[in-house]
């Protein structure tokens, strides 16, 4: 009995499918098969970089293959439907091939600079290398550890989950939706309307300070509105088709406009969209593939015009009115496809320069933890510890413009380095792949939870926002990771928890 309740489970939507141990060899045999292809793919589009110019007629090629390689067998292994659509791998490895393969490649055939910074390589192909033989040492340990964790601690038959209180939640969810309205008016008021807000973000960065709090808040409300929705839906006789599903996710959208997008936040409408697609997926009925290809292509698309916007604010509908317009803004703002493509949505390009800025005969003074120990003190509000140690601005200050240059208090840097980045910032570029090893532990700890979640197990509602915090372990800075779990996970996961209580899975299966 307890076998087939576990194949039940297996079966439920978003729980991933467990495999019986007799099939291990065939499952070894299907992983080499999934490395062959992404060998045979990456060796195609390398083939083709390498037909277009001869520039890529140099070594740096060869670990970026085996970086391609790496990551590519996790997204092979999703298109040939072995795994599930919102398995974190397999999500993390669209970006981490991007990241790892194309974005680098990119930057060879543009010839890319990073704005505002002076005393770069002209040839980026020997750092870009370096940075691709530590990112492949690191995708390695990121395999291992993630496998390692993920098939750690037996089978879970038996242990407990969380149910949701479905009497409970719906009272104490919108008394919090009303809350987080009212503050989220309260500082469009505050702020001088939406106009005011708009502008108070383009010409007064000062203004936010220590406002953090307050946008964690208010801007919880869509997603809660999205789980109270999903729990009532869930309980319906008759699932909800796409249509209307689709509706439901347009019409969260526009509100997650209103409820975030207007300070120039791209990441928060993207993040709480992924969530809410999560929500359908793990809690209403399964996303299909072609479903979410499409809804990538969509959300590519908004951050390009969102970095447009995170400049110019309502300006940039003038990208809509021809070429000449977008040229000119484009000239206006520094925001180009190429940067958006290479420093939004990857990090090789300042972890190239790093790689390049250490090895330089220059001083440079290592934060050796610190950073991270700044990222901590961010907890603490200023007001109550004026001289909270600096964060990894300090480190990404000096790095790009010499020693000493954090000491002017109107100037620093603003760019995110990355896990692998920011570790090398503390502890020099061999730390780089421990980066990688940290991140595969945090995604084997997820996808254990997901192999032997129960399918009435609430913290499913909150999946994928952990999911999305392997993205955000993998291109972003601990403050920034840190900011992360605050502002989007606190809120949302407090009142889940404490309208939920442990079930025994082994007494829930007797009843």
């Amino acid at each position: 009995m307890g076998a087939m309740s576990r194949t039940s489970l297996a079966e439920c939507p978003g729980v991933f499918p467990r495999t019986a141990r007799p099939v291990r060899r065939v499952r070894q045999a299907t992983k080499t098969t999934d490395f062959l292809l992404a060998a045979i793919v990456c060796s195609l589009i390398a083939a083709g970089f390498a037909v277009f110019s001869d520039r890529y007629h140099h070594w740096f090629l060869a670990p970026l293959l085996a970086c391609g390689i790496l990551i590519g067998g996790d997204g092979i292994s999703w298109i040939r439907r072995r795994e599930m659509v919102f398995n974190p791998a397999t999500l993390l490895s669209v970006l981490g091939f991007h990241s790892f393969f194309i974005a680098p490649l990119l930057m060879v055939a543009w010839e890319y600079q990073l704005p505002y910074l002076s005393g770069q390589p002209d040839d980026w192909r020997e750092w870009v290398g370096l940075m691709a033989i530590l990112n492949a040492v690191g995708l390695c340990l990121y395999r291992w550890m993630r496998d390692l964790v993920r098939k750690s601690g037996g089978t879970g038959a038996g242990r407990s989950y969380r149910r949701l209180d479905y009497r409970e939640f719906p009272i104490v969810a919108w008394i919090a939706i009303l809350v987080c309205t009212a503050l989220q008016i309260y500082i469009y008021i505050d702020f001088g309307g939406i106009s005011g807000f708009v502008q108070r973000y383009l010409t007064d960065p000062e203004g936010w300070k220590n406002t953090g709090w307050m946008f964690a808040i208010s801007e919880s409300a869509p997603i809660l509105a999205m789980i109270t929705l999903a729990t009532r839906l869930r309980k319906s006789p008759r699932k909800p088709g796409w249509p209307f599903l689709t509706a439901v996710l347009s019409f969260f959208f526009a509100v997650q406009l209103f409820f975030g997008a207007l300070r120039g936040s791209r990441m928060n409408t993207v993040i709480c969209l992924f969530w809410a697609a999560g929500i359908i997926h793990y809690w209403i009925r399964p996303i299909q593939r072609r479903l979410a290809i499409a809804g990538v292509a969509c959300l590519l698309v908004f951050m390009y015009l969102a970095a447009f916007y995170k400049e110019a604010g309502f300006d940039m509908v003038s990208a809509f009115e021809g070429s000449v317009e977008r040229d000119m803004l484009t000239a206006r703002t520094h925001r180009t496809f190429s940067q958006v493509v290479v420093g939004d949505l990857a990090r090789s390009d300042i972890q190239a320069f790093t790689v390049y800025r250490l090895l330089q005969p220059r001083r440079y003074d290592y934060a050796w933890g610190r950073s991270y120990l700044g990222a901590l003190a961010l907890l603490i509000p200023e007001p109550l510890w004026s001289d909270r140690p600096p964060g990894k601005v300090k480190w990404t200050t000096e790095l790009e413009y010499g020693a000493g240059s954090y000491g002017y208090r109107m100037f620093h840097s603003s760019r995110v380095y990355g896990v692998s980045g920011e570790m090398m910032l503390n502890f020099g570029i061999l730390a780089a792949p421990v980066g990688l090893l940290i991140l595969g532990l945090i995604v084997g700890r997820i996808m254990r939870f997901l192999d032997r979640a129960h399918p009435e197990d609430c913290r499913l509602l909150l999946a994928p926002i952990f999911i999305c915090l392997c993205f955000a372990v993998l291109i972003l800075d601990s403050d920034n990771v840190l900011f992360f779990l605050v502002k989007y996970a606190a809120v949302p996961s407090a009142i889940v928890m404490f309208t939920s209580h442990n079930v025994s899975a082994a007494g829930a299966r007797r009843a």
